[in-house]
C-alpha cells in the first residue's frame, strides 16, 4: 500500500513540502513499517510535516485490511475406488484444506453425498467437500466414488497336459486365457500373476490371479499333468 498516493503538503505560500512528510503506522498499539495483508484490522496512519519556518501540520487516516483469502481445497484423487459398499469414513482424508498456508481442522469441512448410478456390482457416488474459513470465505471441490463389488473373472482356464515341467511357463499357461473385469475391461497379461505348485500326486496346480483398480482380486485354478 502506497500511503503517500494522492497526499500532498504545501506551505502557506504554496511551496510544496510533500517530500518532507513523515508517515507513522500504528496497529494494535504497535508501530509498524508498512501495512500488510497478512494482518487484518484497523491501521492508524499519521502524517506529519514541518516547513522551513518550523511550523508543523498533522493529518490522520484509518486504513482497514479485510481478510479476503479463500481457503484452498487440494484433491488427492479425482476418483476414489472402493471394493466394498460405500465407506464414508475412508474418503474424509482425500482432500487437504488450507487457509493462509495452514491446515484447517475437519470441523471446517462439510461432506455431502449424491448417488450417481446404482447397479448390482458397480455403484457410483459424487462426494462434495465444502469448506468455510474463519473469515467466512468458502470453497468447494468434488470427486467420484466408485464402489466395485465384483472381482475380475477368468475365461479359458482349463486342465491340461505338458511333456516337461519346464513347459509350464507363463506365456504357455496364458496362451488361451483372458482376465476380464466388470469395470476395467480386459486386464493385460502382464498384470496377471500365474503360479505353479507341485502336488503330492505329481500334478501341478496352476493359480491365476488378477486385481482390478478397486483392489478386488479374482482367481482361477487349473491342474496340469506331466
Amino acid at each position: 500500500v502506497d500511503l503517500m498516493d494522492g497526499v500532498t503538503a504545501v506551505t502557506s505560500t504554496g511551496e510544496s513540502i510533500t517530500d518532507g512528510v513523515k508517515v507513522s503506522i500504528q496497529y494494535q498499539g504497535k508501530t509498524l513499517k508498512e501495512i500488510t495483508s497478512k494482518k487484518t484490522g484497523l491501521y492508524y496512519i499519521t502524517y506529519e510535516v514541518t516547513d522551513k519556518l518550523g511550523k508543523s501540520a498533522k493529518a490522520e487516516a484509518i486504513y482497514e485490511v479485510v481478510d479476503n483469502v479463500v481457503p484452498k481445497i487440494k484433491k488427492l484423487k479425482e476418483e476414489i475406488y472402493q471394493n466394498t459398499e460405500l465407506d464414508k469414513a475412508a474418503v474424509e482424508d482425500v482432500v487437504k484444506v488450507k487457509w493462509h498456508g495452514k491446515k484447517l481442522p475437519k470441523e471446517n469441512v462439510t461432506i455431502t453425498w449424491k448417488e450417481l448410478r446404482q447397479k448390482e456390482t458397480i455403484k457410483k457416488y459424487k462426494v462434495t467437500y465444502s469448506c468455510t474459513a474463519p473469515n467466512g470465505k468458502k470453497a468447494t471441490a468434488s470427486a467420484k466414488i466408485i464402489c466395485d463389488l465384483e472381482a475380475p473373472q477368468f475365461a479359458g482356464v482349463k486342465d491340461g497336459f505338458v511333456i516337461t515341467e519346464e513347459a509350464l511357463t507363463k506365456k504357455f499357461l496364458m496362451s488361451n486365457v483372458i482376465a476380464v473385469d466388470n469395470l476395467d475391461g480386459y486386464i493385460l497379461n502382464k498384470h496377471v500373476t500365474v503360479t505353479t505348485e507341485k502336488q503330492e500326486d505329481g500334478t501341478y496346480k496352476v493359480t491365476y490371479s488378477a486385481a482390478d483398480t478397486a483392489g478386488n482380486v479374482g482367481q482361477a485354478e487349473a491342474v496340469y499333468q506331466i
